[in-house]
């Protein structure tokens, strides 16, 4: 009798492991097609391949927000795709512990496909993903308690003489994209009116452009040593390629470009100029890195991965 319970214990033990493998393979199935469809450019295609992978009411959670049905996870994709265009993912193998499941993936262009590192953490109902908690392997960590709360900067605002050629100067020397405007509005003691814009430039914060009509405030440009002076940089890989088409278009370039030798900031390369309307900006690259790499974890932001 014992030697046939032990026999039936062996049996169901075995059965489990088939069923566990199965499942495995099932789920692994699923997740690589989750993840064909984010690699997919063609939109056209997510409607019809989205019912193959979720549940109607499937819900993803990220560090942004939450997105709840087929909708929410089109923009999604959309939003990702746009702020990393040729990017693509590369899922590895799935785990599976009690009904919850977890898959680690890579995310980055062809010639850095392991740029960024994440982990999903998903549910299954109906043979369909029903849920996934997105997770980002950060290098810098998160950030330190403070008295406010925030993921982040959200934009810099500068004061320009003229909303419209501050716009088309960031738009065609940049790539910005304005997005939104209002006013004139009356509040402002020193000027008869204020408009204000917002400006997008790739994935960087925001530009806030201020352009008061009629302004009684102080018409010079601030020094780089007055308190309160401020500029803001632009990445590129190519600084000194940025450099001649500043140049090209009649656009003041403060000396040359500068390549830091040594220290933190070993291997950045950066050079100031001046806006079409006066005010100081800079191009900086560091396409191999910094310096200060080399001996700590913390990763200071960058453009090119802002998700570290």
């Amino acid at each position: 009798m014992k030697k046939l319970i032990t026999i039936g214990a062996m049996l169901i033990a075995s059965l489990a492991q088939a069923q566990q493998g199965t499942d495995v393979e099932a789920a692994q199935q699923l997740v690589n097609r989750h993840f064909e469809i984010w690699n997919d450019a063609n939109a056209a295609h997510w409607a019809a391949k989205m019912p193959q992978v979720y549940t109607k009411d499937v819900v993803m959670a990220d560090y942004g927000g939450v997105a709840t049905g087929y909708a929410d996870i089109t923009r999604l994709i959309q939003r990702v795709q746009g702020d990393h265009p040729g990017f693509s993912f590369k899922p590895g193998p799935v785990a599976l512990n009690h009904g919850i499941g977890r898959v680690t993936w890579s995310f980055g262009p062809k010639d850095n496909p392991e740029q960024i590192h994440g982990e999903d953490i998903f549910t299954i109902k109906n043979g369909r993903l029903a849920s996934l908690n997105v997770f980002l392997d950060k290098v810098g960590g998160p950030l330190r308690p403070a008295g406010v709360s925030t993921p982040g900067i959200d934009h810099v605002g500068i004061n320009v003489p003229d909303l419209k050629q501050a716009e088309a100067f960031l738009v065609s020397t940049f790539g910005c994209e304005p997005v939104t405007q209002i006013g004139p509005f009356n509040m402002a003691p020193r000027a008869d009116s204020v408009t204000l814009a917002m400006v997008r430039c790739g994935n960087g914060a925001n530009i806030e452009l201020f352009e008061y009509k009629n302004s009684r405030g102080s018409s010079v440009m601030p020094k780089s040593e007055d308190i309160g002076a401020s500029h803001i940089a632009f990445y590129t890989d190519d600084v000194q390629a940025g450099v001649a088409y500043l140049k090209s278009q009649g656009i003041t370039v403060l000396g040359e470009p500068m390549t830091m030798t040594s220290g933190d900031t070993e291997g950045e390369t950066w050079v100031h100029f001046l806006s079409p309307w006066g005010s100081e900006m800079e191009l900086v690259g560091y396409p191999n890195g910094k310096g200060y790499e080399k001996n700590s974890k913390a990763r200071l932001w960058n453009a090119k991965r802002p998700a570290q």
